[in-house]
């Protein structure tokens, strides 16, 4: 009798569980993730067989007014612009404005403000009201580029100390006129094969447009560049230069440009030779925007050989542009790509 009322018992409550189990049975499966969407892409230069530039999405930065150039140093991206609203016969201050990277509300990638900018100005005059670049090397420093009605001129500066305070009062080292130019300047460090490091500028204006290589130490006892010693080499390039761009690889280097007077996206990919001649290019245009392009910088590669990148225009509204650089694309066999494994 103990026994059975104990069975009936066990009986009793393996109904529930029972129930209960083939309630957790009939609930619906987990759904698999889908796979996560293609970027969208705004427009590609390029072709698959000898690689792809995308431009994925654009934001809108404030205050850098029309935008002329960018950077990046550390964790931190500086935007060049020319603050000034430039109306007839006004003039007004440059300025950079620092910035890092960070993901908006719809999940794409943008720029947010540091908090920290320069005012180009020294003892409260502009001295650098339409910078035209910035760039940086471990044994000459920081070269400021400046150009106003075609005239360009190169700032030595203490970038570290400028960020600091918020001007150039006491941060201008050096200064060159480069008066070698033909339409203003707008400087970048490169390595030549062979490791000859050089100060790399160009002209904008649409004929006889001509790169230049300049040698930094005679820069740095010379006030124009026409001196005898500074030019290193001189090569014909595209028209409508804005600035200059490097992955700090050898011999890489890009023209960032215009298609026509201010207006579309172009790239000029070279790469130079030992003595700093052009011994490649390949122009890119891209279909949009139609805007004026200014500025290019180069992120860390992410994988498989793709690395984003960043452009800057000079309007007000949609001025920073995302995109990446896609690699050649090649037939891998797939018996080879199972060895590899």
């Amino acid at each position: 009798m103990i026994r059975t009322r104990l069975t009936l018992s066990l009986l009793a409550l393996a109904a529930p569980a029972a129930l209960l189990v083939g309630c957790i049975q009939q609930q619906p499966p987990i759904p698999t993730p889908l796979p996560p969407r293609a970027a969208p892409v705004l427009s590609q230069a390029g072709t698959e067989a000898d690689g792809l530039y995308e431009i994925n999405h654009s934001v809108t930065v404030d205050g850098v007014g029309a935008a002329q150039g960018i950077f990046a140093e550390g964790d931190f991206i500086y935007v060049l612009g020319d603050l000034a609203t430039r109306e007839p016969g006004e003039e007004g201050p440059g300025g950079i404005r620092e910035f890092f990277l960070s993901t908006g509300d719809d999940g794409r990638q943008t720029l947010r403000f540091s908090g920290r900018q320069v005012i180009l100005t020294e003892g409260g005059r502009d001295v650098a009201p339409h910078p035209t670049g910035l760039t940086w090397h471990p044994n000459f420093g920081y070269w400021l580029g400046n150009t106003v009605d075609q005239t360009g001129t190169m700032f030595q500066i203490d970038f570290a100390r400028a960020i600091r305070q918020g001007n150039l009062d006491g941060c201008v080292l050096h200064v060159v006129v480069d008066d070698a130019a033909i339409n203003g300047t707008r400087p970048m460090f490169v390595t030549l094969p062979g490791g000859r490091v050089v100060l790399a500028t160009s002209d904008y204006g649409e004929q006889s447009n001509a790169l230049r290589l300049y040698d930094p130490l005679a820069l740095l006892a010379a006030d124009r560049t026409s001196t005898v010693g500074v030019i290193v080499a001189e090569t014909s390039c595209g028209p409508f230069v804005q600035s200059l761009a490097s992955r700090g690889n050898t011999g890489e280097l890009w023209l960032v440009q215009n298609q026509t007077a201010g207006v579309g996206f172009r790239l000029t990919e070279i790469t130079l030779d030992a003595a700093g001649s052009i011994a490649s290019e390949r122009v890119l245009d891209f279909d949009q925007p139609t805007t004026e392009l200014e500025g290019l910088l180069w992120l860390d590669p992410i994988r498989d050989e793709v690395t984003p990148f960043i452009m800057v225009s000079a309007q007000r509204d949609q001025n920073v542009h995302f995109g990446r650089r896609l690699p050649p694309k090649r037939f891998v066999n797939p018996v080879r790509r199972q060895l590899d494994r």
